[in-house]
């Protein structure tokens, strides 16, 4: 740490501090001094590094280096301002400085900058917000081919609110929506937002449009978000990149999915994937593996050639079913619309406490117990087949997702069983017409639903 000992000077909110000037002129001929701080970005709780330190009226300045630590040298004894600017600060609308300085300071002290925290920020963007329940949204909206501004450019915010409770049958759920417009500059400030949200921002401006991009906030908060449109037509591109697990070995059998679009691909036995037909501004890739934790990637995909995108996932690590009471565990069921299906379909819906008594350690010793799946075995693999003759082809639908298999064998190597919240199974005219997808239709059909997704349906 930085050996002086830091003193916090009040924050001015302003956008004409360069064009101050210090009270006193310097005198020449006298002795020079330094002075040394250091500016704290509050919001992210780590400190400023590359932020501008200027000495209003001067020509002395500085830069923060990694730590946020800065020094500015050859000051004559006065008074001074001192004022920090960093596109950081500016994305927020801000500019942070002192009042009027001393030079000398006191022997040993220094100065601390720091930006103004979530709560200070939202009483002051959102005065008739509350800041202990609500999170703010702001950015810009850009042409991702020339990078300026757009103006009137309209953004909207969507989430769900999930009602729960004795008086209310079942789980209800509550659409909600934001909507706002970009400024001349391209700004937006969206206020309102619940604390604790994970919610869909899309911009649009004439017939550009950005993919649903996926924010989340778990406490009051100040969120910035640029998004980006292509305003002029522009071809599809191709996007290749890896899926590696966490120690860099390569995942196979991966899915890489444009959000909102059937535009999809999978990782081969390297990890490598080439992604087809993806328009240029702000994109939504998500990455899901069974036995991993799902990832979603925001892009600002551009005409010319990107690098290689590298996507690192996280094992899952399950959780014991008895940390969780069961109303929890129905109430992300219900969810995904698991509890409506038994009442209104015919199929098998098996829950994970149904399923684990057995102890299963394949899907296939999930699937051995219901009426409609056959287990075979080629060699020494099991694979899953249809019970009943006359269905030609099998189906697999993970998350809701439809699942390529290459090779029937590689059906129990892309699913951990621990990671299994529930499995439905279909077949012949009961299959539901959101699984039912692709030209072949009629088939058996195994639903399967990750605890990962279950729990992220709640919110």
């Amino acid at each position: 740490m930085h050996r002086h000992l830091c003193r916090a000077l009040p924050l001015l909110v302003a956008s004409n501090l360069a064009a101050q000037q210090p009270a006193a002129q310097p005198v020449s001929n006298r002795a020079i001094y330094s002075i040394s701080g250091l500016v704290v970005d509050s919001l992210r709780l780590r400190p400023l590094a590359g932020a501008d330190v200027i000495v209003a009226g001067t020509s002395h300045h500085a830069t923060t280096d990694s730590s946020g630590l800065f020094t500015i040298d050859s000051l004559e004894p006065g008074k001074y301002r001192l004022g920090v600017f960093h596109p950081y600060l500016d994305s927020l609308s801000l500019a942070i400085g002192t009042k009027e300085t001393n030079v000398p300071l006191e022997e040993g002290m220094g100065i601390v900058f720091g930006v103004p925290s979530a709560t200070t920020l939202i009483k002051t963007m959102c005065p008739t917000s509350s800041a202990d329940s609500s999170t703010v949204l702001m950015g810009t909206v850009i042409d991702v081919d020339t990078g300026k501004p757009v103006g009137g450019a309209k953004v909207t915010v969507s989430w769900t609110e999930y009602i729960f409770g004795k008086r209310i049958r079942g789980l209800q759920k509550s659409p909600q929506k934001l909507e706002t417009r970009t400024s001349a500059s391209g700004a937006y400030r969206m206020c309102g937002l619940p604390a604790d949200v994970g919610a869909a921002v899309v911009a649009e401006s004439d017939n550009a449009k950005t993919d649903e991009i996926g924010i989340r906030s778990v406490s009051p908060s100040v969120m910035l978000l640029t998004l980006a449109v292509s305003k002029t037509p522009a071809a599809p591109v191709t996007l290749n990149g890896f899926v590696r697990d966490e120690k860099g070995n390569a995942l196979r059998s991966a899915r890489i999915q444009m959000v909102g679009t059937e535009n999809s691909a999978v990782t081969d036995d390297n990890g490598r994937f080439t992604l087809n037909k993806v328009l240029p501004g702000s994109r939504n890739i998500a990455i899901r593996r069974i036995g991993y934790i799902p990832t979603s990637i925001a892009l600002q995909v551009t005409r010319t050639p990107m690098e290689a995108i590298d996507v690192r996932l996280a094992k899952y690590v399950p959780i014991l079913d008895t940390v969780f009471i069961r109303g929890r565990r129905e109430q992300g069921l219900a969810a995904i619309g698991f509890t409506q299906r038994i009442n209104t379909t015919l199929g098998e819906h098996i829950r994970r406490e149904d399923f684990e008594k057995h102890n299963p350690k394949l899907l296939t010793d999930i699937l051995r117990n219901t009426n409609q799946v056959k287990v075979m075995y080629v060699g020494s693999v099991p694979i899953a087949v249809p019970r009943r003759g006359g269905i030609p082809c099998t189906k697999l639908v993970i998350d809701g997702t439809p699942w390529i298999i290459r090779d029937a064998r590689d059906f129990n190597d892309i699913i951990d069983v621990a990671e299994l919240s529930a499995v439905e199974v279909y077949s012949g005219s009961n299959v539901p017409s959101e699984f039912d997808i692709g030209r072949d239709h009629g088939c058996l059909t195994i639903v399967v639903w990750s605890r990962t997704r279950a729990r992220d349906s709640m919110r």
